[in-house]
């Protein structure tokens, strides 16, 4: 199925990539219509604590043992507006979300060239999912 479509409009020609778009747009719901409040602390610094909207989404891994117990992990990936927070997150750097802080730390992504601590979510770069795993202690009231 075709996902580029070019076509002729005013005289000139235009060239439209609607997947491309339609991921845009749905992350641009998410984060209209579906985002909490939570603190960013970069480098875990709470005097730098900015108030960011975050979209949560849990990743699942399972996986066999050599004796064939499975093993299920599950850490959050929060999807944060470039606006939001405008620089490049950091491993190590934490944000405090639903009574608990998540650090955020370094992803390996199959698809992926390398590994990095979080990946754009559209093709545009308005958004950014960020890779996290939970502190065991809770936090002390910031984030919500």
């Amino acid at each position: 199925m075709p996902t580029r479509v070019e076509f002729e409009e005013n005289g000139g020609s235009v060239s439209t990539d609607f997947v491309k778009r339609g991921k845009a747009w749905l992350i641009d719901q998410l984060l209209a219509h579906d985002s909490k409040e939570a603190d960013y602390l970069p480098h875990g610094d709470q005097a730098g604590a900015v108030r960011i909207r975050v979209v949560p989404r849990r990743t699942r891994l399972n996986s066999k043992t050599s004796d064939r117990m499975v093993v299920e992990a599950h850490e959050l990936d929060f999807i944060v507006a470039r606006e939001d927070y405008p620089a490049d997150p950091d491993v190590g750097d934490v944000i405090a979300y639903a009574g608990f802080r998540w650090e955020v730390a370094t992803c390996y992504d199959w698809h992926s060239v390398g590994t990095a601590a979080w990946k754009w979510c559209n093709g545009y770069f308005t958004a950014r999912r960020i890779h996290t795993k939970r502190l065991e202690e809770e936090s002390d009231g910031t984030g919500c």
